[in-house]
């Protein structure tokens, strides 16, 4: 008994801390949970490639502004502080943004890492995690013999009907280059062929 009564009083103190730590991460993901502006797309449905991603109807008819990013690239945390000014630069109910991102969602802390960034800068747009698979997929499919990078962050942009038009677009850190992009997108039908 006395055996018991010491792993007790040692595992017991460690089980209250990590439970508290639990709480306190899940108070902060369930504090980022789908809201009028911010939207995630359900990982359920199973999305296999780009094409299918982007011909979810709440991209069709839209110029679609896409983010690739993750929680562990510094440039891209950085250049994620001044989306939510640069969006209300673009203010077109014709302009969704798509925030794609592999976190692996295996580690329980960069699923929170990923809700409390999207959260605290004001990410509003729709978010996907996709898998090593899909991530993998998605770089095969956008490349293209002049852009073979798979660096992120990496912004691309698809105009209304559905159609990649610049696969490597200036992004963040070149607002005003990035805004003359998608107001391209918005003007023109030229289309960049996807792989």
């Amino acid at each position: 008994m006395n055996l018991l009564s010491k792993v007790f009083k040692i595992l017991f103190p460690l089980f209250i801390i990590i439970a508290c730590s639990a709480a306190v991460y899940l108070s902060n993901y369930l504090k980022y949970i789908d809201s009028n502006d911010i939207k995630f797309i359900n990982p359920k449905q199973k999305l296999a490639s780009f094409k299918e991603i982007t011909e979810l109807p709440q991209f069709k008819n839209k110029v679609v502004v896409i983010d690739i990013w993750s929680v562990s690239c510094g440039p891209c945390l950085k250049q994620l502080k001044t989306a939510y000014d640069f969006k209300r630069k673009v203010a077109s109910k014709d302009v969704v943004f798509l925030y794609i991102s592999y976190n692996n969602r295996f580690r329980l802390d960069r699923q929170l890492k990923w809700k409390q960034i999207i959260g605290e800068n004001k990410l509003f747009g729709y978010h996907l995690e996709v898998d090593s698979k899909l991530y993998d997929k998605l770089w095969t499919e956008i490349n293209s013999p002049t852009v073979t990078s798979i660096a992120v962050p990496r912004y691309l942009i698809l105009n209304k009907q559905g159609q990649l038009v610049n696969n490597n677009a200036a992004g963040l850190d070149s607002p005003q280059q990035f805004l003359q992009q998608i107001q391209s997108a918005l003007d023109t039908t030229a289309v960049l062929a996807v792989r």
